[in-house]
């Protein structure tokens, strides 16, 4: 229970720092799914998404600041190498997933295509007749083309990568605080080193 409550303290300390950028970075990275809601660049299903997203991240940084909070900064920065390349990979997994999986009916509406293409209508598709116009003549319904099964699996997975991206650049973000305040807290004191 210390450790909850170090890592909530350590939360209320980054959060109240105006003054530095780790302040600011944190303020500004939980927000930032909820801009999805202006821009619509995140996964089109669950409209909740942006707000689940910021919860997991608030969860993700309280996490970090608990359990990683009195090691070492080599051992820091270790782990915060290990989140960034989690980030990278995905970042790309979702760049790929979303050019492949969402499509954008006329009236501006998003919505996940499937990963299986129901029986009935594989046959009609051919290099003339694609998937796409397959859903347009659907009326934009992707249930009209695709499983519903694997509907549900493309946005699962949509859901996971960016999820997962928001919270590994959250968790980056958390021990980047913690090594600086591990920094200063060594040079401070040359034997807490």
């Amino acid at each position: 229970m210390a450790s909850l409550k170090s890592g909530m303290g350590s939360l209320r300390e980054l959060l109240v720092d105006v003054k530095t950028l780790s302040g600011w970075a944190a303020k500004g990275i939980i927000a930032a799914p909820l801009v999805d809601v202006l821009l619509g660049f995140g996964p089109p299903w669950p409209r909740q998404l942006p707000v689940i997203t910021s919860c997991a991240e608030l969860l993700t940084l309280l996490l970090v600041l608990s359990y990683l909070g009195g090691r070492s900064a080599k051992a820091l920065t270790g782990s915060m190498s290990k989140f960034a390349a989690v980030t990278g990979f995905c970042f790309i997994a979702y760049a790929v997933l979303s050019s492949q999986l969402i499509f954008t009916a006329p009236t501006g509406e998003r919505f996940s295509s499937g990963l299986s293409i129901r029986p009935d209508i594989s046959p009609l598709i051919t290099a003339s007749y694609t998937p796409t116009e397959a859903l347009r003549d659907g009326g934009w319904d992707p249930e009209a083309v695709w499983t519903r099964g694997s509907i549900t699996a493309a946005r699962t997975a949509m859901i996971l990568v960016w999820i997962s991206m928001f919270c590994s650049f959250v968790a980056c973000l958390g021990i980047f605080a913690l090594r600086g305040k591990t920094v200063r807290h060594a040079t401070r004191d040359p034997s807490a080193r």
